[in-house]
């Protein structure tokens, strides 16, 4: 079934997920349902393209496996963040995600666009 996902849908992330689509976020507030949703969206976007950032905002490449593991993680942060019934609707989402490589019908993504830089101050030692 989720061999299906990558054989068989990768046109259909195409039509979900915009290219070039860098410097948005998606808002904070832990994760139920919606940002989920949201998560998920980013998360198949960047297997689209195929390469993703680490813990350490180095470019690494976005492989099937990694994406799976990404959204599989999303129910456990549910649970933390919402219960038990949150996660069980983040659970069907990831689900229907992984066998028809798509977002449901039934979501709605919260995606924001950063609206201007963030001057981030770095100290260079000599």
């Amino acid at each position: 079934m989720v061999r299906r996902w990558l054989e068989e849908t990768s046109m259909k992330v195409l039509q979900v997920v915009m290219p070039g689509m860098e410097g948005i976020y998606v808002p904070d507030g832990g994760v139920n349902l919606q940002t989920a949703a949201s998560i998920a969206y980013l998360i198949m976007r960047d297997f689209q393209r195929g390469w993703t950032y680490d813990h350490d905002c180095s470019k690494i490449p976005m492989t099937f496996g990694l994406a799976v593991q990404r959204l599989r993680y999303l129910i456990p942060l549910a649970t933390k963040h919402y219960g038990e019934a949150e996660a069980e609707k983040v659970r069907e989402l990831v689900d229907y995600i992984l066998e028809y490589g798509e977002l449901p019908p039934w979501v709605s993504p919260r995606i924001e666009y950063v609206k201007r830089p963030v001057a981030i101050p770095i100290s260079v030692e000599a």
